[in-house]
């Protein structure tokens, strides 16, 4: 029975011994699998790091850009805003100078109201005495187409009760002739 048991020892030993060699294997495959892995990771690793830089890079680029976009843009907007600015002013001094003119142009209404009243009164005053010349002229006429004895005993002509009756006042001629 000792031989038996041996026997089954050593075949005991022999699967044991196979087994290791297979889990040798296994462990050895499992080994080059894993550097493997590992070096396929650790370029996975570079790349992903190479890709951030990249990524760092161009999102640092772009930030510039953006800077320089917001700068340009608050330049722009700056003389944006002194031009309205300066706009505004011209505009203001614009309507002030329409207000002034205006102003002075009301004034000069005013006056050339005035003077076309003035005109007008001239104009009147013009008339009348126009017409004051004719009834003199007719009587001017009158008188000289007066005969002696008319003359004589002082009668007057038609034309002078008309002329007298015209300008009632003979200081109304006066004031006439001054103007």
């Amino acid at each position: 029975m000792a031989n038996e048991s041996m026997s089954s020892l050593k075949q005991e030993l022999d699967i044991t011994k196979r087994k290791l060699q297979n889990t040798n294997q296994l462990y050895q495959q499992v080994k080059d699998r894993n550097s493997y892995i590992q070096k396929r990771m650790s370029q996975l690793v570079e790349e992903k790091n190479s890709v951030q830089e990249e990524l760092l890079k161009y999102q640092a680029m772009d930030l510039k850009l953006k800077s320089k976009e917001v700068v340009k843009f608050r330049i722009d907007f700056n003389k944006m805003k002194h031009r309205t600015k300066v706009t505004k002013n011209l505009l203001d001094e614009q309507r002030q100078d329409n207000i002034n003119f205006n102003l002075k142009l009301a004034k000069c209404d005013k006056n050339i109201k005035e003077l076309f009243q003035i005109i007008d009164e001239i104009s009147e005053n013009i008339d009348y005495l126009i017409d004051e010349n004719y009834l003199l002229k007719d009587l001017i006429i009158d008188y000289q187409y007066q005969s002696l004895w008319d003359y004589l005993s002082n009668k007057k002509p038609e034309n002078l009760t008309k002329y007298e009756e015209t300008v009632r006042d003979n200081s109304e001629i006066s004031n006439i002739y001054k103007k």
